[in-house]
């Protein structure tokens, strides 16, 4: 525990590092149910509550692609209009792989944190 704070830390790159993991699971969660709900209008994912709180219908709206800006400037059939969730799974992968390497790459975290 930290005097200081009082609060339990691991370890910062023990924390990165699992703050990523859940990141890329979410990521993943996300990409399982665009694909359920785009094979079947019907399905009903857990973290649909109601029909005011879905999750599957944020995730099938217009802004689910490209954040709703790349159909707009390219076109919807663009090869950068790709699902927000993949951009999510590729840049909690590259936060993985920097957090998991020997070397001090805190610039570039933050960086491609920015970029985020």
């Amino acid at each position: 525990m930290d005097e200081e704070t009082g609060y339990l830390i691991i370890n910062n790159a023990l924390d990165r590092m699992l703050f990523n993991v859940f990141g890329f699971l979410v990521s993943l969660y996300s990409l399982n149910i665009e694909w359920k709900k785009e094979h079947n209008p019907m399905y009903k994912a857990y973290c649909d509550i109601n029909e005011h709180m879905s999750c599957s219908r944020v995730l099938t709206s217009e802004y689910a692609r490209g954040f709703g800006l790349v159909s707009i400037l390219f076109g919807k059939n663009s090869a950068l209009n790709i699902r927000n969730c993949t951009l999510g799974l590729f840049f909690y992968l590259f936060q993985i792989l920097l957090a998991s390497t020997q070397f001090n790459l805190s610039t570039v975290i933050v960086i491609a944190c920015g970029f985020s």
